[in-house]
């Protein structure tokens, strides 16, 4: 997975910025900052659903392509 080098340290920003430019590929697929703060939210909400909320301890097992949508999710 190629991970590309954000212009701000706030992914959200970038993501407005660029909402349709690449952010994450792999050989299988390539995420748009907006699929990808999409996804990111959408993982974010079944772990804080599913933990308790914020703060509580979890893990997080998935394939590699899927590292960066979690990693943005905790």
């Amino acid at each position: 997975m190629s991970v590309r080098t954000l212009p701000s340290p706030d992914i959200r920003a970038a993501g407005r910025a660029a909402a349709d430019a690449p952010a994450v590929s792999d050989t299988r697929e390539e995420l748009t900052y907006r699929q990808l703060d999409e996804r990111a939210s959408r993982l974010a909400a079944v772990i804080r659903r599913e933990t308790g909320g914020p703060g509580a301890g979890s893990g997080c097992t998935c394939a590699r392509n899927a590292v960066v949508v979690a990693i943005l999710a905790y």
